[in-house]
This record gives C-alpha cells, structure tokens and sequence, in this order.
C-alpha cells in the first residue's frame, strides 16, 4: 500500500481524473501484489467464505490506494489497477483454499492410517 502512494507529494488541488488502463507489466503486477492478501484471507481460520472475502477486501484497499493516487501529481489513478488487485486477492484466495483443503485431506488421512 505504500508502493502504491510514493512518493508522498499530495496535491489536493489537482482535477480529478482516472485513466482506463496501464501496462501489461502494470497489470501483472497489480495482480501479483495483491495474491499474498488473498493467501493469508483463505488460510486465516475466521473465514467462512475467503475468495468473496478477499474479493471485497481487496477491492476496497485498492478503491482507497487509487483514491489517495488521485492528490500525488506524479501517480495516475487507474480503474484496471482496482480490478487487477482485486482479481490478484481472489486469486491467492483461491489458491490459499485449495491449499487448505489438500493440507487437511493429507492430514485426515495420515490420521485414519496411524490412528
């Protein structure tokens, strides 16, 4: 999140503008940033539904990060940013449920074998 507001030089008179869409590089890696969140949501034990979850999460920080770049001249808000780390968080969360869900089948089977 701090990545996203350097490098800290808010302007708070500048017109409010959002530009449609980066880079492919921009899109890997709002993608990619946003995994880990999606990870730790889906192996969090409090989660009852962690991609949906995540996806909601995910996309308010990200709504909040883009907001905020909006008074730091040198950022460009951008809406693909909010749906790439949004994606990325539903991404790692789906991935951090399969984990889950191979990790306890492993371990529940171990236990019907030794146990």
């Amino acid at each position: 999140m701090v990545a996203g507001l350097y490098p800290f030089d808010f302007d708070l008179a500048r017109t409010v503008r959002f530009y449609p869409i980066g880079t492919w590089d921009d899109v890997v890696e709002n993608i990619v940033a946003f995994m880990p969140f999606g990870l730790a949501f889906a192996l969090a034990p409090l989660a009852r539904r962690p991609c949906l979850a995540t996806a909601i999460f995910c996309t308010l920080l990200a709504l909040c990060i883009e907001c905020l770049q909006i008074f730091i001249p040198q950022r460009f808000p951008q809406i693909s940013d909010v749906i790439c780390n949004a994606a990325g968080g539903w991404f790692g969360a789906w991935s951090g449920s399969r984990l889950g869900r191979a990790r306890s089948e492993a371990h529940r089977s171990s236990r019907s074998r030794y146990g």
